[in-house]
C-alpha cells in the first residue's frame, strides 16, 4: 500500500535490451507492470543518502547484472552489479514454469492453478535470494526485489533466445 507522503524514489527507468529482441505481448506486460511498480513503489533504504528522486538504468554487462542510480540533483552515482551465475537455476526453473503455464492456459484444465502458484513460489524464492545477495550494498524490500527478478527475467530472455521471444 503507498503511503500519500511517499514521493517516489525513481523518477526515470532504462533497460538497456538489445534493439533486435522482439518480445511477446506477455513479455512487455510484465515488464511495464515491473517498471510501474518499481517508479511508484519501490523502496532502496540503502540509497537514502541520495538525493532523491533517481534515475536507474537496469542492464546485462559481463553476465552480470548492473544496476546504475544517479542522483538526478546532485550527481551522485551508486553501480551495484551481482555476477548472473548465482540467480542462473532461479531464472532456468522460472523460465521453465512459466512455459509449463502457457502450454497448460491453452489445454486448459486444473493444473493451471498449482502451475501458477509454483511460478509465484519460484519468483519469490529468487527476489528473497536476490534481497540477500545484495544485502550488504543494496537494501530493498521484497516487493521491490519481486520487481527487479521480473526485469532480470525479461533482459535474461534477449540473451538467451535471441530476436523472437
Amino acid at each position: 500500500m503507498e503511503n500519500e507522503n511517499h514521493s517516489p524514489d525513481i523518477r526515470n527507468i532504462v533497460i538497456l535490451t538489445p534493439n533486435t529482441v522482439k518480445y511477446a505481448l506477455s513479455v512487455l506486460q510484465e515488464r511495464e507492470v515491473a517498471l510501474k511498480n518499481l517508479k511508484e513503489n519501490a523502496c532502496f533504504q540503502s540509497l537514502e543518502k541520495m538525493a532523491k528522486p533517481f534515475d536507474l538504468t537496469i542492464g546485462l554487462e559481463k553476465n552480470a547484472l548492473s544496476l546504475k542510480f544517479d542522483s538526478v540533483e546532485e550527481g551522485i552515482q551508486e553501480i551495484v552489479n551481482l555476477p548472473l551465475r548465482s540467480l542462473k537455476s532461479f531464472i532456468k526453473d522460472y523460465f521453465l514454469i512459466v512455459e509449463s503455464y502457457e502450454q497448460a492456459k491453452h489445454a486448459g484444465g486444473a493444473r493451471l492453478e498449482s502451475i501458477d502458484m509454483a511460478r509465484r513460489g519460484v519468483h519469490n524464492e529468487a527476489a528473497e535470494f536476490l534481497r540477500e545477495s545484495l544485502a550488504r550494498r543494496l537494501k530493498m524490500d521484497a516487493a521491490t526485489a519481486r520487481d527487479l527478478f521480473t526485469l532480470i527475467c525479461v533482459l535474461h530472455i534477449g540473451q538467451v533466445r535471441g530476436p523472437h521471444i
